[in-house]
């Protein structure tokens, strides 16, 4: 940390302005904030935990998970975590003006927050009134590790891209593309610079034709070359457009 620096919390907090609660998983609905929809995602956790509620993400966190964090996220618990998840889902519906909650909360007639939850499911879990993301096996990534943060950074932009109007038709080609690229821009937004170069480098070296990391390094480097600064300028340049005519032929897809 660096000297005269507040944590991750403080600073998150004084910004947003949100508070956090916390409680067992087994909590009933009187007691923990969740509407229906949320009890019925938070219940499928695998063991006992808390569940950390915030404005727009619902954290499910194992009682006995306790990683060894990555020194420059800034995060040193689950609580910390859940400001970190909070913080990219803002920078997200920010950078490409759509709330997936509000989304989804139009369609159900309910709100239902994205949920990250430890119940046997891996990445962006399309199923149910709501997607939501499940935390693979704690192992890989490992769970507060660099990879951890960068992961979750992609799968978290998932739920931007799976219903955004603006970018329908070009999800299925370039959505795996776009959320590599969004995890580079959250780690460097983040306060994550070192993470944020690495990934850039991976993105550089990367196969082109690997529709993860060459579609990432395809936008990437078009944001760069046209100057343009950051991912909502990026986005904002290519609202509606047709990404294989202003980008390039994507070369994992064979014609």
């Amino acid at each position: 940390m660096k000297p005269g620096r507040p944590p991750f919390t403080a600073r998150v907090v004084a910004w947003i302005g949100f508070a956090m609660l916390s409680c067992p998983a087994s909590a009933s609905a009187a007691n923990d904030g969740l509407g229906p929809g949320e009890q019925a995602v938070a219940a499928t956790a695998r063991e006992p935990g808390a569940v950390i509620i915030r404005e727009h993400i619902v954290l499910v966190w194992p009682n006995d998970l306790k990683p060894q964090w990555y020194a420059e996220s800034q995060v040193h618990n689950p609580g910390e975590m859940a400001d970190w998840l909070e913080t990219a889902f803002r920078f997200s519906a920010r950078w490409m003006r759509f709330d997936p909650n509000e989304h989804y909360a139009r369609r159900n007639g309910e709100n239902i927050r994205l949920i990250f939850v430890h119940n046997g499911s891996s990445d962006f879990d399309f199923g149910g009134k709501r997607p939501s993301i499940g935390l693979r096996d704690l192992k890989n990534p490992v769970a507060g590790s660099e990879d951890w943060f960068g992961w979750l950074a992609h799968e978290l932009s998932h739920d931007f891209w799976h219903e955004h109007p603006a970018f329908e038709r070009v999800k299925q080609v370039w959505g795996e593309g776009m959320c590599d690229y969004e995890r580079y821009c959250l780690l460097l937004n983040m306060g994550m610079p070192e993470a944020a170069r690495r990934w850039s480098q991976s993105l550089q070296e990367g196969n082109p034709d690997d529709r993860y990391r060459g579609g990432a390094w395809m936008l990437l480097r078009f944001q760069r070359a046209h100057s343009l600064d950051g991912p909502a300028a990026l986005w904002n340049y290519l609202w509606d457009k047709d990404f294989a005519a202003t980008l390039g032929k994507p070369q994992w897809i064979k014609y």
